[in-house]
């Protein structure tokens, strides 16, 4: 089996992220989460993993709504095929291609893929490993172990030997030299597993009843805010009201300075009538006077 191209598309904190596998070493580098080990994980579910939404949901990067995505392009028997997962929330759509040639869809794809493989399906992931510890997907048959023995010694590579011993002590480690069978430390480290998982279960109830907290939270922020800009408003309408009502008192006081100059000058008028009465009263008595003194002088020897 020869592997060529990985793809992957919003899968955890990678948005889109491709590697290309040198003929013969690849080694993936890079800094703490830089996605080192969500490649690895892409990689195995693309060839090793069906389809569960318990499986998919880890995958679902947490901030955004979209559907992971991973595409592997690999040679084996002389053929090129080409197999892409996408996993959707209820289901997942798989296509696998042979020579560019569609032949398998949906969940007909991992059980092509299973024949396809061949031995290929027990040896991945037996020799499966992340960051020094190995990863026991499935129950490995005590025959795989001399199987991986020969086969290293049989490879011309720098390095196997000392890859056939460490799994030598990896296999010493987890299972019975006899018969195969998981050991108590296995055992020990499934159940851990179980309870971390547990654990993990619980956290995550914990972080989605916090999501919704905080939804109720953003939910009352918004309420509040709608609240002060009713406040705001009716203060805006309450100092309005102030400035109308301060107008209307200085329209009144105006009002009423105008009405006392309008009874000032109807004051002066009634007064200057008054006189203009006087004055003709005063002419007249000065006429009579005339006319009686002109009489007089008539009279007079």
């Amino acid at each position: 089996m020869r592997l060529h191209e990985l793809s992957v598309q919003n899968w955890r904190g990678l948005a889109a992220r491709t590697i290309a596998f040198h003929p013969g070493l690849t080694v993936v580098q890079g800094h703490n989460e830089s996605g080192k080990s969500t490649l690895r994980e892409a990689l195995r579910m693309v060839l090793l993993d069906k389809f569960t939404p318990a499986r998919a949901k880890p995958i679902v990067p947490w901030d955004r709504k979209v559907e992971p995505e991973v595409t592997l392009t690999f040679d084996i028997g002389g053929d090129r095929y080409r197999v892409k997962k996408v996993f959707l929330r209820k289901r997942d759509a798989a296509e696998l291609y042979r020579n560019d040639r569609l032949v398998a869809q949906d969940a007909a794809v991992q059980g092509e893929l299973e024949r396809i493989l061949g031995d290929e399906a027990q040896w991945i992931p037996t020799l499966w490993g992340t960051q020094g510890v190995v990863e026991l997907r499935q129950e490995i048959p005590a025959t795989m172990r001399g199987r991986l023995i020969s086969a290293s010694q049989e490879t011309a590579a720098p390095g196997v030997t000392w890859l056939a011993e460490r799994l030598e002590e990896g296999y010493s480690f987890y299972w019975t030299e006899k018969k195969g069978d998981p050991n108590s430390r296995l055992k020990n480290v499934r159940s851990a597993t179980l309870r971390a998982e547990a654990a993990l279960g619980d956290a995550r109830v914990a972080l989605r009843a916090a999501d919704e907290r905080v939804a109720e939270l953003a939910a009352d922020t918004q309420k509040i805010d709608e609240w002060r800009q009713q406040i705001r408003q009716a203060e805006q309408s309450q100092e309005a009201a102030a400035a109308l009502l301060k107008q209307w008192e200085a329209w009144r006081q105006a009002s009423a300075a105008v009405e006392r100059k309008r009874e000032q000058h109807e004051h002066l008028v009634r007064w200057l009538k008054s006189w203009q009465e006087a004055a003709a009263r005063l002419e007249a008595a000065r006429q009579a006077t005339a006319n009686y003194e002109e009489q007089l002088r008539v009279a007079a020897p």
